[in-house]
């Protein structure tokens, strides 16, 4: 009876991406927030970083950045905002963008949207990750989510605008209540 190979078509998730580089002090954060982007898209994460760092001064905010370039000039900024921010430690990966290239992708929807799904992966001992879109502003604390009781949920999602959940949920054809927003 011959064995079975083992499948090879698809790399392990680990080859997806590597850990590039940290900035700020090395400090264990006490909440890790998952931002998939585009070396473009640099400046507004930088400005969702520094609305969560601000609003939540006596939390270690751990930033972990999956990106597919980071050039020396990006590098730079990312360490001045841990430099500015104190309570921000940065953790940046270079994602092969070849990993995501059989997956749908538009303009409105480029392929850095499915980096989120690394997150898991990231590190081990990261047992809650907070992914948000790298266009939003942080106007409050986030220690509810830290106080969150997941018990054996998988996830935390958040609904999105009623007319925008009527809408994707009957385009989708999806189960009243199961459209949730992804960025948040």
């Amino acid at each position: 009876m011959a064995t079975q190979e083992p499948d090879t078509s698809n790399p392990p998730i680990e080859s997806a991406f590597q850990k590039i580089e940290s900035f700020g002090q090395g400090r264990l954060a006490d909440l890790n927030v998952v931002f998939g982007i585009s070396q473009d898209f640099l400046r507004p994460m930088s400005t969702t970083v520094a609305s969560i760092a601000s609003n939540n001064p006596l939390l270690v905010i751990g930033v972990h950045l999956l990106i597919d370039s980071l050039s020396d000039e990006s590098r730079e900024k990312l360490r001045a905002l841990a430099g500015i921010h104190a309570n921000i430690e940065i953790s940046a990966y270079l994602v092969e963008p070849s990993y995501f290239a059989d997956l749908p992708s538009r303009m409105r929807y480029p392929a850095q949207i499915y980096y989120r799904l690394l997150g898991p992966y990231l590190e081990p001992g990261l047992d809650r990750l907070l992914y948000l879109d790298a266009d939003i502003l942080c106007l409050r604390s986030l220690q509810p989510l830290l106080d969150l009781d997941l018990a054996a949920n998988t996830a935390a999602a958040v609904p999105d605008l009623e007319e925008t959940n009527d809408y994707r949920t009957k385009l989708l054809s999806l189960k009243p209540g199961s459209y949730f927003n992804s960025g948040v």
